[in-house]
């Protein structure tokens, strides 16, 4: 780096492993972590291409013939589902010159190339080439590149590595620890977006960052949680995986729930869960909904995400429903608004050359936890000896 290193107290200077510590001991990621094009381009091929991603939810795609084309850390993707009722994922790119033959979202027949009109089934097999057997070229029996995908709790996940465990071994850990979590028994309420000026990895630490929520959102949920010096009651889970319950003992009841109880909890007198998914993925439940969060990178200093807002079917039928869901959507919006201004501004400062990564709170372990994780996946361990040697 060409950065002037700073005159820190040894405290503050640490290489990229100190996260790795005990929490007593860790340290957050240096700075070039969040703004290297070089590390956006290694996470690109060592997490994203190799993870499971949820990309949608089931009833988006719920008609045969229905679609979403998505971009995936640069990767063109459809998702589709056929006349079978099954689901689909295949690369976006055309056998003849790769141009994209789906666009946004619909419900099609087929899918045909705009530049020189191949065609393809929902399902992504070929079934035309204009003049190509005049080239003296057999297609028959191709069809666009295959994604593996998977659906499970109403969500629907792809992967792109066919060496990827199986997804039932992935979820498993998630299905044991967060019972709670019955998204497959909810619809679509809302879909939320924001466009947020920093990377990816600091929305999925913020959700995950307990020490600021009394600060941050001070006027908003930080006030119901009762958190002090005691360890943080969370399920540290393989895989980066970590769950969190809150009760009475712990939080109080938001007076301003604008639905009823999910009926799941009609005996539980005050409940939060929280939780998150590597890489990208955090997901909550309080006492009257659900709502899941996805995070993508559109480059180290830009992440697009995507708030799914979910309710039981019985919800909504509540009166005045409509302005109940703006309320709430607004609070949603509320609280982003909120977190907002502190991740642009984590992003400007670790650019800084006088940035040093300091210790970490015992708030902070759910995303010490993630990023334990993500350290190791990104091999920065090998990296660092090899710096070292």
């Amino acid at each position: 780096m060409n950065a002037i290193e700073p005159k820190a107290h040894r405290l503050f200077r640490q290489p990229v492993t100190a996260i790795q510590n005990d929490i007593s001991e860790a340290h957050h990621l240096p700075g070039f972590i969040y703004t290297s094009p070089d590390v956006a381009r290694q996470e690109k091929e060592r997490i994203f291409m190799r993870e499971w991603l949820c990309v949608a939810r089931e009833e988006e795609i719920a008609r045969p013939g229905d679609y979403i084309a998505l971009r995936i850390a640069g990767e063109p993707v459809v998702v589709s589902r056929t006349a079978d009722g099954k689901v689909h994922a295949f690369m976006n790119v055309c056998l003849h010159r790769g141009v994209e033959v789906a666009y946004g979202a619909g419900n099609t027949e087929l899918f045909r190339c705009p530049y020189h009109s191949w065609t393809y089934g929902v399902d992504g097999k070929l079934i035309g080439a204009p003049r190509m057997k005049d080239a003296g070229r057999d297609m028959s029996g191709c069809e666009l590149p295959r994604v593996r995908s998977a659906t499970w709790q109403g969500w629907v996940f792809i992967n792109f590595d066919a060496a990827a465990p199986e997804f039932s071994e992935f979820i498993a850990p998630l299905e044991q620890a967060a019972p709670w979590y019955r998204t497959g028994e909810c619809r679509i309420a809302r879909k939320l977006t924001f466009d947020v000026a920093c990377n990816w990895k600091f929305i999925a630490e913020n959700l995950l960052d307990w020490y600021h929520a009394s600060v941050v959102h001070a006027g908003t949920f930080g006030k119901y949680y009762k958190l002090g010096p005691e360890a943080l009651p969370a399920k540290l889970l393989p895989q980066g995986v970590s769950v969190i319950e809150f009760d009475n003992r712990s939080r109080s009841l938001d007076p301003n729930l604008p639905f009823p109880k999910l009926p799941w909890l009609k005996d539980a007198s005050v409940f939060s869960g929280k939780g998150a998914i590597f890489p990208n993925i955090n997901f909550w439940s309080g006492m009257d909904s659900l709502r899941m969060w996805h995070l993508w990178p559109e480059s180290p200093d830009k992440t697009h995400a995507v708030c799914y807002i979910l309710l039981p079917e019985s919800s909504f039928g509540t009166e005045g429903f409509d302005a109940k869901l703006d309320q709430y959507c607004n609070y949603v919006e509320q609280v982003a608004l909120e977190d907002r201004g502190a991740l642009e501004s984590l992003q400007r400062g670790v650019a800084s050359a006088h940035f040093v990564p300091g210790p970490l709170s015992h708030l902070e372990l759910q995303l010490q936890h993630l990023l334990k994780h993500y350290v190791t996946v990104m091999d920065f361990d090998k990296a660092a000896s090899a710096h070292a040697a």
